[in-house]
């Protein structure tokens, strides 16, 4: 019984790593490893008043689908982000997708891309969520 406690407490701490990596990773601007996709590139930059927003997502070969659905966010005063445009999906068949959009923005906020993401290679579809850094205007 104690040996199966040990065991279960070692994983639980396994577990609990492993998640703090991952969230530090994605704090640090570090790219998770996937299975069917070798990169998603997510990217803000603003201009006076417009916002230039893009995502491109790399398939690894044998990738049949990638599809993205790009939002734009804008942070409130208590520091959570409001989605204000979500632009339409958009899909390509083979192993890449690049979407880029544009939209008016107010000066004075702090801005983000969020991007859902799914690439479908052998069948199966894998799905990722990627947000950029934020940007002032």
């Amino acid at each position: 019984m104690r040996r199966i406690r040990t065991i279960a407490s070692l994983m639980v701490c396994i577990f609990v790593l492993v998640g703090s990596l991952s969230a530090t990773a994605q704090a640090a601007g570090v790219s998770l490893q996937y299975i069917n996709t070798k990169t998603v590139a997510i990217g803000l930059s603003i201009s006076g008043d417009t916002a230039s927003c893009s995502a491109v997502v790399l398939g690894e070969s044998g990738t049949t689908g990638i599809s993205v659905t790009m939002s734009l966010e804008r942070r409130g005063s208590t520091g959570s982000y409001t989605t204000i445009k979500t632009w339409p999906t958009e899909s390509a068949n083979g192993t890449i997708c690049s979407v880029s959009k544009i939209y008016a923005v107010v000066s004075g906020y702090t801005y983000r891309v969020h991007a859902e993401v799914a690439v479908t290679r052998n069948g199966a579809v894998e799905n990722i969520t990627e947000y950029s850094l934020a940007a002032a205007a």
